[in-house]
């Protein structure tokens, strides 16, 4: 039986001659295809790649050797010495060399014979891992002409549904503006008690104050005025403090904080109503661009007030959990679009909280946070739901990714795939931290 020969020892065999060894540059060509070539080469250092060329002239990689592997097998052992493939140096390499002629007389010794074995089944073995390579290569680049052949039809989708929209909501938009305006003019008319301010307040800026904020406001007009829970839970998101209501001068302090809840609960009512119009304008266009690069950035963008707009929009879905707020303020400013930036957040914190309602999360507690580091402005939204599975965690920003398990939901989906596009768009990074109890996407932004 023929003893394999190790490749340590062939090179001290065949390959030990300091006068055959080469050395060659990146991009060197070896030889051409259907070349003339007698001799056998070991790569020593380096990459040496070969080709083949279609009828078109198209070159197409077809193997690849690295240190200890060989080149030249076919025309070395051919009777006609005739490459079929076209060898060049991928990297500085250098090559040490054997001679066909050398051992013409050697073909039937045994010695030759444990060499050409060895060199047969390392030629296989390395053909075998190349060939591997690329078909794994070849699976994923499919994978990833299919990704986008879907993304290309969901956007094709996605414009014609975005078409019909618009004018919907076009309308919306125009007639919440009308409608503030003729209320606006209709309050002010009949205002005998100096109210209206209150409604221009809540028109303009909403509901600003964070859960704590609203809590501490509410704790104080229970203690100090015995209001009840639910009057001093609406007159302390107004954010008037007990001795601005006080200064109002009626007696009837609690008919005086009914009105200011009324007036002010319809401005704010308005305010979402323009901001959720808004908002529903900005995620037209961005299903009508699904596929597009370019969108129209500009400079003097507020995070913040971009998390604000966001938080009015599911002001109601959030009235069940404890919401904590801790918004460095002021904050740069940063090139981009703000309604893509409240389309990041909307779907950030409505995941959040579906994945809390979902699962009946005890003490369902959300926290965002908004601070500067350095050059760039890092946004956490936190929550303590069930944690998003690690198996997913992974392909989480992925379109066609479902989580989830066992009859869980984790209030992802689609809009995550979407949410990373938006934040690459704005030179940004979204980062994931999840494990029961604690779940934390992180969006980082670049500043001006």
């Amino acid at each position: 039986m023929t003893q394999r020969l190790t490749v340590q020892q062939i090179k001290e065999k065949y390959f030990s001659d300091p006068d055959k060894v080469i050395q060659v540059r990146a991009g060197e060509i070896l030889y051409d295809e259907l070349a003339y070539n007698q001799r056998l080469y070991i790569v020593l250092s380096g990459c040496i790649t070969g080709y083949m060329s279609n009828r078109f002239g198209d070159e197409y990689k077809i193997f690849e050797s690295i240190k200890d592997q060989f080149v030249g097998v076919h025309s070395f052992f051919s009777e006609d010495h005739q490459s079929y493939a076209k060898i060049v140096a991928s990297t500085d390499a250098t090559l040490a060399y054997i001679e066909a002629d050398e051992f013409q007389d050697r073909m039937l010794d045994h010695e030759f014979s444990s060499f050409v074995v060895s060199l047969a089944l390392s030629e296989l073995s390395a053909r075998q891992r190349f060939a591997r390579k690329e078909a794994f290569e070849k699976q994923e680049s499919m994978k990833r002409l299919m990704q986008a052949d879907k993304m290309a039809t969901l956007g094709q989708m996605a414009a014609g549904l975005a078409h019909e929209l618009n004018n919907a909501v076009g309308v919306l938009a125009s007639k919440t503006t009308w409608l503030a305006d003729i209320v606006a003019e209709y309050l002010n008319e009949k205002d005998a008690h100096q109210m209206f301010p209150f409604f221009e307040q809540g028109l303009h800026r909403g509901q600003y104050l964070s859960s704590s904020e609203v809590r501490h406001n509410r704790q104080q007009f229970e203690r100090e005025l015995k209001f009840d829970h639910s009057l001093a839970r609406k007159i302390a998101k107004t954010g008037l403090a007990v001795s601005e209501l006080k200064s109002l001068g009626t007696k009837d302090l609690r008919k005086a904080a009914e009105r200011v809840v009324y007036y002010w609960e319809i401005g704010a009512a308005f305010y979402d109503m323009g901001i959720a119009a808004r908002q529903a304008t900005h995620v037209v266009s961005s299903v009508r661009q699904l596929g597009a690069r370019h969108r129209q950035h500009h400079d003097g963008v507020e995070v913040n007030k971009s998390l604000h707009e966001a938080l009015a929009i599911l002001s109601s879905m959030l009235k069940s959990i404890r919401l904590e707020l801790k918004l460095e303020d002021p904050l740069p400013e940063v090139f981009g679009s703000g309604g893509e930036l409240m389309q990041v957040f909307v779907n950030l914190i409505k995941n959040a909280a579906e994945s809390l309602t979902a699962n009946n999360t005890e003490s369902p507690t959300l926290w965002i946070c908004s601070h500067l580091n350095q050059k760039q402005i890092e946004v956490t939204i936190k929550d303590n739901g069930p944690g998003i599975p690690k198996s997913i965690q992974h392909k989480i920003f992925r379109p066609n990714v479902s989580t989830k398990v066992e009859g869980l939901s984790f209030g992802l989906g689609l809009g995550l795939s979407i949410v990373q596009r938006l934040v690459e768009g704005h030179g940004g990074s979204i980062q994931l931290n999840s494990e029961p109890g604690n779940t934390e996407f992180k969006v980082i932004l670049p500043v001006n």
